[in-house]
């Protein structure tokens, strides 16, 4: 029964067409899976860089808060003496000439 809903003559598969056309099938449902497949590792790790990046938001968030409720004056200078963060107490502590400031960062 199997054999007669299934009969393939053979001159079909012989056929130089049959064999390009299928050739061109199977390849593109290779593709096919293999773009499902970097697509759900890509989705992985999209999720995977949204959670770190809320991770490093809210730790940006607690150290501001922790800067900001310190009464003393806090300085963040890089190795080559530039002031690169600070507070509002250490700007009241050291009052920096008007426009000094203007290009960096305020906690």
């Amino acid at each position: 029964m199997y054999n007669d809903c299934c009969y393939t003559p053979q001159s079909i598969l012989h056929n130089p067409f049959f064999l390009l056309t299928l050739t061109t099938v199977v390849d593109a449902i290779e593709r096919e899976l293999l773009l499902r497949k970097q697509n759900d590792k890509l989705k992985i790790m999209n999720q995977m860089m949204i959670s770190k990046t809320k991770k490093i938001e809210e730790q940006r968030m607690e150290l501001e808060a922790i800067i900001e409720s310190v009464t003393d004056g806090i300085s963040i200078v890089e190795d080559r003496g530039h002031v690169k963060l600070f507070n509002e107490s250490s700007r009241e502590t050291f009052a920096p000439p008007f426009g000094y400031l203007e290009d960096f960062q305020e906690w």
